[in-house]
């Protein structure tokens, strides 16, 4: 059990992590000349940029749950790789539909996957 809690947390870090480097990055852009060159063009141009900055972000959360799902796969939590990021990507969007469940000694991690994946998806809502 301890020994996952390490991995847990350190999962945890690590996509947090992930989440603060690109948050950086599009902060950073926000604040740049170029895309206040690109935002006062047209509305078209202000509405690409926005559906490329969600679109930035979703993947930003897909990467973060495929680092969750190796974590299952290499661990044996999970029986195959197609497993682990269905059940990675359910349970970080906090879904849930349960139809693949984990083994007692890795529900902890579960649990914790979820509120990292409510977190994250709140802070980039924020």
């Amino acid at each position: 059990m301890l020994s996952n809690f390490f991995w847990v947390v350190t999962l945890c870090l690590g996509t947090t992590f992930v989440h603060t480097l690109c948050t950086v990055a599009i902060l950073v852009w926000l604040d740049s000349a170029s895309f206040v060159h690109w935002t006062t063009r047209n509305a078209f141009t202000r509405g690409m940029l926005l559906a490329g900055l969600v679109l930035g972000m979703s993947l930003v959360a897909y990467l973060q749950a495929m680092l969750w799902a190796l974590f299952y796969l290499t661990a044996g939590a999970l029986p195959s790789l197609e497993d682990a990021i269905y059940f990675s990507l359910v349970t970080f969007t906090t879904l849930g539909y349960g139809d693949i469940t984990l083994d007692p000694q890795w529900r902890v991690a579960g649990a914790f996957q979820a509120a990292n994946g409510i977190i994250l998806f709140g802070w980039t809502t924020a």
